[in-house]
């Protein structure tokens, strides 16, 4: 019998996004389709794709409705721009003066991504010595379309722990062990991190660890 989702349960998906007006793919769990569709990613994990349901680690309208689906089935799921990344807001519109993008030999034109101040917008309009920067997300007002299939739902405690912190804090490459008398857990990784973790972030990470993986009752770090 296929096992149904619920809030909480670690899950690997298999996944792609669409955007539904002109079915381009601007997402995948999947690196055939990541390169077939022209944006694969060599840094990205494909077919390692664990989430924790109900922790906002994807489009929580999408985490929604896959609660009480059934691993192992393949479904489709429409959402409206409210439902994934929002409708355009016109105060996201800014009027930048030229000088700002030449000042650091930068030659705006429509289309183009740029970084202010920490966030990302895309050049829209340039006129004259003015230029205007739209900071909606880029599928802001789309509908997107996701076709999603849960391969299995993860048991192992450590895999779990592993999984959190790969989402959560990009430790791509710790090691987990668990010791089954204590329910503590032990994370490995490199020395330089270990050396940047202050304990008031070890308290946080312990806290944050233990709201979705409650049957862990202490973490540790220790240098590979």
């Amino acid at each position: 019998m296929s096992q149904q989702l619920k809030q909480n349960d670690f899950v690997q998906l298999e996944f792609t996004a669409k955007l539904k007006e002109s079915n381009e793919v601007f997402d995948t769990s999947s690196e055939q389709t990541a390169k077939s569709s022209g944006i694969y990613n060599p840094k990205m994990p494909y077919g390692e794709y664990i989430i924790c349901l109900g922790h906002k680690q994807i489009l929580p309208k999408l985490e929604e409705k896959l609660v009480g689906k059934q691993v192992g089935n393949e479904y489709v799921f429409e959402l409206k721009p409210e439902e994934a990344f929002g409708k355009k807001n016109a105060k996201l519109f800014k009027l930048i003066p030229l000088k700002f993008f030449t000042k650091d030999q930068v030659n705006p034109s429509p289309g183009l991504q740029v970084n202010i101040d920490g966030t990302l917008g895309t050049i829209t309009t340039v006129t004259g010595g003015r230029v205007i920067v739209d900071f909606n997300h880029p599928f802001a007002s789309k509908d997107v379309v996701y076709t999603v299939k849960v391969s299995r739902i993860i048991q192992n405690a450590a895999e779990k722990v592993k999984a959190f912190l790969r989402m959560k804090y990009d430790l791509k490459n710790s090691v987990v062990s668990i010791d089954d008398s204590t329910k503590a857990a032990t994370v490995k990784v490199e020395k330089q991190l270990i050396d940047a973790l202050t304990t008031e972030i070890k308290a946080e990470i312990e806290k944050e660890l233990g709201n979705v993986v409650p049957e862990i009752k202490k973490l540790e770090f220790a240098a590979k």
